[in-house]
């Protein structure tokens, strides 16, 4: 495990160095008007006020920071060191603060936990890039940074971005698009999610579904033809089962 978490560590790392956090390069960093601004209204009214709202997997903190303008404390973590000094670099906000957190190691989620207690989460395609054996640590990483209290917002690739992504070779006429290229060539290759996935690995004995439906991921890349590439996804608001706090 520890092989496996260093590599993702290593590739994240390599990635965000490679692309030197400049703004709109990243795949999926574009504007939050078309992003967190999206999915603001989805859970807003969900989340219990007061709580700390962690941007778990913030990257460089495009999101994070307009999290911060609707949120009374945000703390961005994210596997990659690279990501965090670029978030802390372009970031002015006071109510703001980064960490680097392994998803895949519980203990640093309850270092987190013990010094902010519980939080709400906010968790935009970080289950996908992580191989399916790994999802149920980063899930037990989500469910201790809850605690009792706290609610998280999930979006995640639908199950149909797998043929999306293969018809974009189609239309580039050979090959990904190059953003989404450039991170293959780091060895970040997202899983295939199939029908309940999300859902089986957030059991009804332990976590509550809030609300759930459709969406998509817009990103920074235009195809040859003008299209914006905009991935299918699913959202899913979560919270921890009353019969499970109590234990």
């Amino acid at each position: 495990m520890t092989e496996e978490i260093n590599r993702y560590r290593d590739a994240w790392d390599s990635y965000w160095k490679d692309i030197a956090n400049v703004s709109g390069e990243a795949f999926w960093d574009c504007p939050a008007e078309e992003s967190a601004a999206l999915d603001l209204p989805r859970f807003v009214g969900f989340m219990p006020p007061g709580l700390p709202l962690v941007d778990f997997g913030c990257g460089n903190g495009t999101l994070t920071r307009f999290l911060a303008n609707h949120f009374d404390r945000v703390i961005g973590v994210d596997i990659s060191a690279e990501a965090i000094t670029g978030a802390r670099q372009t970031t002015s906000q006071k109510n703001v603060s980064y960490e680097v957190l392994d998803a895949l190691n519980p203990g640093e989620a309850e270092a987190l936990h013990a010094k902010v207690g519980d939080c709400n989460l906010y968790v935009r395609t970080v289950l996908h890039q992580l191989k399916p054996p790994d999802w149920p640590r980063m899930v037990e990483s989500l469910e201790i940074l809850l605690g009792e209290t706290g609610c998280m917002y999930m979006v995640e690739l639908a199950p149909s971005a797998e043929t999306y992504f293969k018809s974009l070779a189609e239309k580039t006429g050979g090959g990904f698009p190059p953003k989404l290229a450039r991170v293959f060539r780091f060895g970040i290759t997202p899983a295939e999610l199939k029908d309940g996935d999300i859902v089986a690995q957030f059991p009804g004995d332990r976590f509550e579904l809030q609300s759930t439906g459709n969406t998509v991921i817009n990103t920074t890349q235009n195809l040859p033809t003008g299209e914006r590439v905009r991935v299918p996804a699913e959202y899913w608001v979560i919270t921890r089962r009353a019969a499970a706090k109590a234990v």
